[in-house]
């Protein structure tokens, strides 16, 4: 009775095993689903031209940026599942819209994660003339005049914003958020003391902290930045639980054959070990790393319920 059904899938399983071994044939488009020219642009463009030399297909990218990441991603989850389609996602529509809104994909349903390519910390920085040169000082000053201190990101929903909220949550303060359009604006009303903190990712402050306009007091990841050896971590500053690295990284449609998974998992793995890559990434304070397709799904698994419970006991919402 068992051999009808494992007869028929043998049989259709033979054209997707057929396209898995002549894959790829043709270019492999990868949608970016954020503006040109940010950290994580520069990133996926260092990473191509490696991943296109194992595949021995170049990859053609295109920037679809639009509703915080979801479009970008919704046009993956669409796509058909045949190894020619790719996205190089943000964590903010895997781990953080769903919960804020309603998104037209289920990150754990729709695709299928490649691999983590790149970790990006974000910096809390101040405005320098506030005289506040640690995280301890910040959460005093926060606690001695409740609402008085403004916190900007790079907008709503994203990496930034959760990390203030958290912040709020774990220190027990009432700071107030101010979402900008990028992380550019975000540093320019720091600067200017429009607001006095901000959540922005490591290399879009850089330049105000070494110009003596803003104060770093902590790096959002586990460790010291090697560029930045003078700004604590988090788990130094005494807030482990603020950990909160920008994971970038490849997705692809549900149901992508195993075949296919395995080879691009396998070339995103040998581009990130690049020398040239290595260092690119390193001057943009990111670190170039890959994992295995289930430690990708797993750190979004992790990541998205994290956020939920921060998203629903702030009573966040995307408005």
């Amino acid at each position: 009775m068992k051999l009808v059904p494992l007869l028929a899938a043998a049989v259709f399983s033979i054209p997707s095993l057929a396209r898995a071994q002549t894959w790829p044939q043709k270019p492999v488009k990868v949608i970016l689903p954020f503006a040109a020219g940010g950290p994580a642009d520069t990133m996926a463009r260092l990473l191509a031209p490696q991943i296109a030399a194992f595949l021995g297909q170049p990859l053609v990218l295109e920037n679809r940026a639009g509703a915080g990441g979801v479009l970008g991603i919704d046009l993956i989850a669409k796509a058909s599942a045949d190894g020619y389609a790719m996205a190089f996602a943000a964590p903010g529509p895997l781990t953080i819209a769903p919960h804020l809104s309603r998104v037209p994909y289920s990150a754990a349903a729709d695709l299928s994660y490649v691999s983590i390519a790149g970790l990006m910390p974000n910096i809390l920085a101040v405005n320098a003339k506030l005289g506040i040169n640690s995280l301890a000082e910040l959460i005093a000053a926060a606690r001695a005049k409740p609402g008085s201190i403004n916190f900007s990101s790079s907008g709503i929903g994203t990496n930034g914003h959760l990390a203030g909220e958290l912040l709020k949550q774990l220190a027990g303060i009432a700071i107030v958020h101010v979402p900008y359009k990028g992380g550019a604006p975000a540093v320019t009303d720091l600067v200017a003391g429009n607001v006095q903190m901000t959540f922005v990712n490591a290399s879009g402050v850089l330049q105000q902290v070494r110009a003596g306009q803003a104060t770093a007091l902590a790096i959002t990841s586990p460790r010291r930045s090697r560029l930045l050896p003078n700004i604590p971590s988090m788990v130094e500053a005494g807030l482990p639980s603020l950990v909160t690295e920008g994971t970038y990284g490849f997705v692809a449609p549900a149901g992508l054959p195993a075949q296919i998974l395995a080879r691009l998992n396998a070339s995103v793995t040998a581009a990130v070990k690049q020398r040239e890559v290595v260092d690119k990434f390193t001057e943009l304070l990111a670190e170039a790393v890959s994992s295995t397709p289930q430690e990708y799904r797993d750190w979004m698994t992790a990541e998205s319920a994290r956020w939920a419970e921060v998203i629903s006991k702030g009573k966040i919402t995307a408005d």
